[in-house]
């Protein structure tokens, strides 16, 4: 049940543009009985529940991230340009990097050369890297134990820098001991 917790401002939002890319509302329109059947797939049991539900939904609506049209007695809901951007704020704000239970002690380092045009995006990708628990190394070098490429590729593709943040798998370098502790690892 998607309501059983409360959710921060927006995660409402986020279970439903998820549950439409789910069930295939991106790019084109998914024909429902109604919006009940998306309201079904959330299963608000309360009042508060189902107001909450509708709240997020016309929202999205408002912000354009959906198209809701009624054709008879069925409607169509579709993500927009506009929702699919929404979806990848959501998707990187989640982003979270798996750790495997053993180290096979290589090192995944990210490096970057973000010009001073891009100051803010320099900011950002430094501040989301620490908070996926990179170690920062140097000023625009992060070192992080275990495989986290496709996140990397993906926090690329997000920001639009796929010539300016590097990605690299070393074995060894000075400090490697002090990071090891750093991360308590054991090979």
């Amino acid at each position: 049940n998607v309501f059983m917790a409360k959710y921060s401002k927006g995660e409402v939002a986020k279970k439903i543009l998820f549950t439409l890319v789910a069930i295939g509302a991106v790019g084109v329109a998914v024909t429902l009985p109604g919006i009940g059947a998306v309201l079904a797939l959330f299963s608000p049991k309360s009042i508060l529940d189902r107001k909450s539900f509708y709240r997020s939904l016309y929202g999205l609506k408002q912000k354009e991230a959906i198209t809701i049209k009624k054709v008879g007695n069925k409607y169509g809901v579709q993500i927009t340009k506009k929702g699919e951007v929404l979806l990848r704020k959501f998707k990187f704000d989640s982003l979270e990097l798996k750790k495997s239970k053993k180290w096979h002690g290589y090192w995944r380092a990210v490096t970057f050369d973000i010009p001073e045009t891009k100051r803010g995006v320099r900011i950002a990708l430094n501040n989301k890297l620490k908070k996926l628990g990179f170690f920062p190394y140097q000023k625009s070098f992060f070192l992080y134990p275990y495989n986290c490429k496709e996140e990397i590729d993906y926090i690329r593709t997000y920001f639009n820098q796929h010539d300016t943040i590097r990605y690299l798998l070393i074995k060894d370098f000075e400090g490697n001991k002090k990071l090891t502790r750093h991360f308590k690892l054991a090979k």
